[in-house]
């Protein structure tokens, strides 16, 4: 079944794109048989449909409403407030907020701590803090994002 939704249009490769006056929104691609998609719109990074598809429509129709339903969509894989995970052999989790970049990553010594691309280093009264395990960063990471008055802070070592 050739897709229907929107303004979708078939490339060489035999995948559909959805495009806008900015460039491509999202592309249906096939794979093993079935259809996924990829969504450029969310601006921090690529967003995966997360359910497979029998048709490229089928795709189009649900990356449609994804969009429509914006970065957040329960449709898409990652969502952009959750945690994702980096595969490597020391542990690494990445997850933007507002368009910024927050990573946890495990020290040489085990310990972990969290880094804000613009804030710095999570931690206590301009101190760095040292975490005994990922999930206990992400639960800081997320009260110094959500809570006004929350305990944790970020500091860049004094730089401006």
């Amino acid at each position: 079944m050739a897709p229907t939704a929107g303004d979708s249009r078939e490339t060489k490769n035999g995948n559909y794109v959805l495009a806008e006056d900015d460039g491509v929104q999202a592309t249906a691609f096939e794979k093993d048989g079935e259809w996924g998609g990829i969504w450029n719109g969310a601006g921090d990074k690529a967003r995966l449909l997360r359910a497979m598809c029998d048709s490229a429509g089928e795709a189009i129709d649900l990356m449609e409403k994804a969009s429509r339903e914006g970065a957040q969509s329960r449709r898409w894989w990652p969502r952009a407030e959750t945690w994702t995970p980096k595969k490597d052999k020391k542990g690494f989790y990445r997850r933007t907020r507002s368009g910024a970049v927050v990573s946890i990553k495990q020290a040489s010594s085990g310990g972990w701590f969290a880094t804000h691309v613009e804030r710095g280093i999570l931690g206590r009264g301009g101190r760095p803090e040292w975490f005994p395990s990922a999930d206990q960063v992400m639960l800081a990471v997320d009260a110094a994002l959500e809570d006004p008055n929350t305990p944790w802070t970020w500091s860049n070592g004094g730089r401006q």
